[in-house]
């Protein structure tokens, strides 16, 4: 059977050597030639056929060839048998084209048609060639089922040509050789008259007179000389390629050693600034005390004076007294006397601080209300027993005051309250975040290359279903959000937007970098930014007998990563978590790295990914609720220290 590269062998010599090969002609054969004549067909596509016929009858031997003529329409026609071929030149012209109108017309096969037509005067010594022409819709079959085949007289050698689409054509049993032929259209046909020609010679004779001719040769070499040049081209290609890449390699590994070398030092200079600012808020608290308790010995012992002498007025050190309260006063104004020079101590005492804050690096109170010093009259020895329960019960009001005032909601608030809350907050009433103490949380989300623009959008979506479950709202828990890739920056820092939808399309906003990922860089800003909010709490005490603690609310971080990064950021997560305490969760992709993630949250159940909203939401409840409880029994401990005072 002949294959797709004979055909195309055969093509190729046939385009060579420009139409019908010069001198071809068929053997002496005994030829049966089958038209398509189905309903498939139109009545131009056969005239194509029968003009393909008498080309190919030109170059037969007529005087020697015997040459019969059947049709299937799909039934059989036979036109005329080898016993009365006689004119087959002007007979061909007269087949008509008659296709079976029939819904049910019976099919024929080859195997029927070559009975019919081969049967009587066949010659033994002259081969048998079966030329057939089907559409490859409604093709003709070799042989029907249960039919009996044919014994051929002579070898036998079929030609199908199939018009149209593709069709695997099987080989015909009773026959030598089944040369399948591939065409696209009836116009096409004329085109196979010269390698029809040299086919049958090759099947028959064995042998074939197409040589290759110059213009052969001229294709070849050209084809040669273009497919040298491509692979030429290709390894050209490959070699720039791979020299390229190493350089680009050696030039990632300076710029990566560099960055290290850079890192390293401006991770150890804020470390060192982190060292001094911390040491100078330290002394500075302890000056502080130790002023504020000389000045509480000493105002106790100008009282206790008071009191023995039965004045009235107070007496403080010359240099406490304004200059004109050293002279003697009268018991008429002893009262009034004694509250001027109390305020006037409160306002010296005040301006020194602010001095000692400024001159240490200590940020100043951000309200009067922080600073604010709680001034009482004197009692005097009579009104000891009458005023001694109100002195009492505005003592503990004052305490508790105090503490409601700190930014933890661990006293319960007013209905009136809750109705402001409400018109503020995008929280129902009975959420569970409303009952809890407000949180700084702070996002600190990659948005380096590794990331990618996709992953990058789902976590900015993320991020807004998180915000969902947290109380945002003046007085409640406010958010910051900071991006990085090869150096941090602040996208909205905590006191710039105070409710969710504010809060969300500052998010939204936030735009895609790519570069490196340096996030031991980010972590050592973001712990600045966070050091730097629990500092600003750090005044002047808000009650006598309660100190103020470092930082009045939970600090979250929540890293937006996938773990990757070309830093190492071990120091930094252990800063922000034993030196700020600052709790980290992170939120990732399906990749990320978790070898580098679980060392700077601590805790497998820290690390979530973009679906597991409800889970991130528990885990910070429980974090709200731990710091309460533990906010609240140092509020208990302090009352039952001041009571026991």
């Amino acid at each position: 059977m002949l294959t797709k590269f004979d055909l195309f062998y055969l093509l190729l010599l046939f385009c060579i050597n420009g139409g019908i090969v010069s001198g071809c002609i068929w053997p002496e054969v005994d030829a049966l030639f089958i038209l398509d004549s189905t309903p498939q067909v139109t009545s131009f596509q056969h005239r194509a056929e029968i003009d393909f016929l008498r080309q190919v009858m030109s170059t037969m031997k007529m005087s020697s060839s015997k040459v019969a003529m059947a049709q299937f329409t799909p039934w059989s026609r036979v036109e005329w048998s080898l016993g009365n071929a006689s004119y087959p030149e002007s007979r061909v012209q007269e087949a008509p084209y008659c296709p079976c109108e029939q819904d049910n017309c019976p099919s024929t096969s080859i195997n029927s048609l070559t009975r019919s037509t081969m049967s009587s005067a066949n010659r033994k010594s002259v081969p048998d060639v079966i030329l057939v022409i089907s559409n490859s819709y409604q093709p003709l079959v070799e042989v029907l089922p249960n039919e009996p085949l044919i014994s051929p007289t002579s070898p036998l050698h079929v030609f199908y040509i199939v018009i149209g689409s593709n069709m695997h054509v099987s080989r015909f049993e009773p026959s030598a050789h089944t040369v399948g032929i591939k065409v696209t259209d009836f116009e096409h046909l004329p085109h196979l008259v010269g390698p029809l020609c040299q086919s049958v010679n090759g099947y028959i004779k064995g042998t074939s007179t197409t040589r290759f001719g110059p213009l052969c040769w001229i294709i070849i070499g050209a084809i040669l000389f273009f497919a040298i040049i491509l692979v030429s081209l290709l390894a050209y290609a490959i070699y720039t390629y791979n020299e390229e890449n190493r350089r680009l390699r050696h030039r990632i590994a300076e710029s990566e050693r560099l960055l290290r070398k850079q890192n390293e030092y401006f991770t150890s200079q804020l470390h060192t600034e982190m060292q001094k600012q911390i040491a100078n808020g330290e002394k500075h608290a302890e000056e502080m005390k130790k002023q504020q308790d000389m000045m509480q010995n000493q105002f106790d012992r100008q009282l206790d004076m008071a009191y023995q002498q039965g004045s009235k007025i107070q007496i403080l050190p010359p240099f406490l007294q304004p200059p004109h309260q050293h002279e003697h006063h009268s018991e008429n104004t002893g009262k009034e006397s004694t509250l001027k020079i109390l305020n006037s101590m409160s306002s010296q005492f005040s301006e020194r601080g602010k001095n000692d804050r400024r001159d240490s690096g200590i940020a100043s109170p951000r309200s009067p209300r922080d600073a604010a010093v709680q001034v009482t009259p004197i009692p005097t020895p009579i009104d000891d027993k009458k005023d001694g329960s109100e002195e009492d019960n505005e003592s503990s009001g004052t305490s508790e005051s105090a503490f409601g005032s700190s930014g933890s909601d661990v006293t319960e608030s007013t209905e009136e309250d809750l109705e402001e809350l409400d018109r503020k907050t995008h929280l129902p009433r009975d959420h569970p975040a409303r009952k809890l103490p407000p949180i700084d949380l702070m996002f600190l989300v990659d948005t380096s290359s590794s990331i990618g623009i996709n992953n990058f959008d789902i976590q900015k979506n993320f991020i807004c279903e998180i915000l969902k479950d947290v109380d945002i709202a003046p007085g409640r828990s406010r958010i910051s959000m900071v991006q990085y890739a090869q150096d941090p920056s602040v996208v909205f820092g905590f006191d710039q937007y105070y409710s969710y939808e504010s809060v969300r399309r500052g998010v939204m906003r936030l735009s895609y970098t790519g570069g490196a990922t340096m996030l031991s860089k980010a972590l050592a800003f973001a712990g600045g930014i966070m050091y730097h909010e629990q500092n600003l709490k750090k005044t002047t005490k808000r009650h006598q007998f309660l100190p103020t603690p470092k930082h009045d609310r939970l600090q979250v971080l929540c890293l937006v990563s996938d773990g990757y990064s070309d830093d190492s950021a071990d120091k930094e997560s252990v800063n922000l978590h034993d030196r700020l305490h600052v709790k980290i969760f992170a939120v990732v992709t399906r990749s990320f790295n978790k070898d580098k993630l679980v060392p700077i949250t601590r805790f497998d159940g820290s690390v979530f990914t973009v679906h597991q909203r409800e889970s991130v939401a528990i885990w910070l409840w429980r974090q709200q609720r731990i710091w309460a409880e533990h906010y609240s029994a140092f509020i208990e401990k302090e009352k039952k220290r001041s009571a026991r005072r």
